[in-house]
């Protein structure tokens, strides 16, 4: 999943623990996507974090779920 939402395998982050911390970071970014959110019709992992990284309002929504 973190590969196709995220594109995991195509980073090239692999001196020191920059790919564990980006991993980590990548995991809990899909833990937040993966929540439902009330009023909104669904709409896949990838349409929720392009979504939110162009419309503030929505990156808002989707992090006071947690």
């Amino acid at each position: 999943m973190l590969d196709v939402v995220f594109r995991e395998d195509e980073s090239t982050v692999k001196k020191n623990n920059g790919a564990e911390n980006l991993s980590k970071l990548r995991k809990i970014a899909m833990n937040i996507l993966k929540k439902e959110i009330p009023g909104e019709k669904k709409i896949s992992k990838n349409m929720k974090r392009f979504r939110a990284g162009i419309d503030e309002k929505f990156l808002e929504k989707i992090v006071d779920e947690m």
